[in-house]
């Protein structure tokens, strides 16, 4: 993929709260979630000078309001500078968040706390509608990895604003929130896992980040690149299966209004996969894609599925008589990859 002059992405991540629980996950999120969009070969493929990265400090406490709104002022007119508009733009979110409002969340600022500063938060749907306001943007993204718990918030809105743009209403909204109203989300060491990313072990991460990443670098496609209703799919059943083998109630909670031509990163080659199957194994057998359509669906004749070439993701192989279910991950490799089922 090619660099994306025309997209733009403003991440924050907070993990010192002074006044508050402090985070391990958020600093690392931020590292890996950044690391994928400037991938031009498999990543968001956005140039280095459109990402804007506000994150946390303990002394002097930041960011606070000012700072971010003065990261949209920037972001405005670097975009309405532009030769070209806007294609897509990128918000991304990693600390604590809060509130009763089912389709907004109060994305905690570093001086939150309970008394006295209680509604030092970002009234999530005031940025999205702010930015989806200025017509400057043909997709916005929001991911916002953090919990919703029941506090009753006001949160704050943007102090600058420009107006509603007629285009506004031809934006698209991708909307990705890591747990269903009024539930918490978790942060994990995945340091246990046998990752792909050196980076990832020994770390700490969200839940719903790292799923989202295992997702965006080619997990959830089926073909070229992921699309985002394979993006919502993955989201969907993957953030709950993570969270169950880290013993977390967690499921994420996804609102997409994008076409299907929208696809994010490029997949990754084929990979050769063998699948042996146990001795009990009876009947029919289907394997899912990471977007849960079914490739093969077969009487077991044998004991086992030679040659398929599949792509980087996460597939499932179900017994349909007993419906027992197992997921397996095919990494990249160029050697043949065997799976017991």
């Amino acid at each position: 993929m090619a660099i994306q002059q025309n997209d733009y992405a403003l991440l924050i991540g907070i993990w010192d709260y002074p006044e508050f629980r402090s985070l391990k996950g958020p600093k690392k999120d931020i590292e890996l979630f950044s690391k994928w969009l400037l991938n031009t070969e498999k990543g968001g493929g956005v140039s280095e000078e459109n990402i804007n990265i506000i994150t946390s400090t303990a002394n002097p406490v930041s960011p606070i309001h000012s700072q971010v709104d003065q990261a949209l002022t920037d972001l405005y007119e670097k975009v309405s500078q532009a030769d070209q508009p806007g294609r897509r733009l990128y918000f991304y979110f990693s600390g604590h968040g809060f509130g009763i409002e089912e389709m907004s969340i109060a994305l905690a600022l570093a001086n939150w706390k309970l008394f006295g500063m209680r509604n030092s938060a970002l009234k999530s749907d005031a940025y999205l509608n702010e930015f989806v306001n200025w017509g400057k943007f043909k997709e916005v993204i929001f991911f916002l990895d953090c919990c919703r718990s029941p506090i009753e918030i006001t949160g704050l809105h943007p102090i600058v604003g420009y107006g509603r743009s007629e285009d506004a209403s031809d934006v698209g909204k991708f909307i990705a929130h890591s747990t269903r109203h009024l539930n918490a989300a978790y942060e994990a060491s995945f340091s246990d896992d046998n990752l792909e990313d050196e980076a990832l072990k020994e770390e700490y991460n969200g839940i719903f980040t790292k799923v989202l990443l295992d997702a965006l670098w080619g997990d959830a496609s089926s073909g070229t690149g992921v699309t985002a209703s394979e993006l919502k799919n993955y989201l969907d059943r993957y953030v709950k299966l993570e969270a169950n083998r880290k013993q977390k109630p967690q499921r994420a909670d996804i609102y997409n209004a994008l076409n299907d031509d929208s696809v994010f990163g490029v997949s990754k080659n084929l990979v050769n996969i063998k699948i042996n199957f146990k001795p009990e194994r009876t009947g029919l057998i289907q394997l899912l894609s990471p977007n849960l359509d079914i490739i093969k669906e077969e009487d077991i004749s044998s004991n086992v599925w030679n040659h398929m070439e599949l792509t980087k993701g996460r597939y499932t192989l179900v017994e349909v008589t007993t419906q027992k279910e197992e997921t397996y991950k095919v990494l990249p490799s160029d050697s043949t990859q065997t799976i017991l089922f």
